[in-house]
């Protein structure tokens, strides 16, 4: 198992994509699961496959130089930081489709981070910088968002 999460101390390859997947227990998975499918139901009919696809190209790379150059835990694991940064795109992205909803999501995704007793919910200390990381990368993918779609149409 340990060989499927980051450790930064003996990295490899392979665990960039697997640390995502790898989970401390059922509930952490289960939690996370839940996450996606509600991404989904609150997103999932304004978002096309390639946007979607283009967010999250952009937010695992900025993770991937993250956790390789600049994370100090021993450990990661979890797809929360880019369930964190998918969740902040799409509520900026849609915001006027559903604002009071995308209020409640941003405002939860901040509350989540500035609140220390929300850091170790599943019994294990939350990695907030990762989710930090994820939702700067989102807001980069936004801001850039315009240029890569005019560069997409120009083919």
């Amino acid at each position: 198992m340990r060989r499927l999460y980051l450790l930064t101390a003996e990295p490899a390859i392979w665990q960039l994509v697997t640390a995502h997947f790898t989970h401390w227990s059922w509930p952490h998975l289960l939690n996370n699961f839940i996450a996606a499918l509600c991404l989904l139901g609150l997103y999932g009919r304004y978002w096309s496959n390639r946007e979607l696809l283009y967010c999250v190209a952009g937010v695992w790379a900025a993770l991937t130089i993250y956790l390789t150059l600049l994370y100090t835990r021993s450990f990661y694991l979890g797809a929360s930081g880019l369930l964190y940064s998918l969740f902040f795109y799409a509520a900026l992205r849609f915001w006027r489709q559903q604002p009071a909803i995308n209020s409640l999501v941003v405002g939860y995704i901040i509350w989540s981070i500035l609140m220390p007793q929300t850091r170790v919910s599943i019994g294990v200390p939350i990695a907030s910088e990762v989710h930090i990381v994820g939702i700067l990368a989102a807001t980069v993918m936004l801001t850039i968002r315009p240029v890569w779609g005019y560069l997409s149409r120009l083919h």
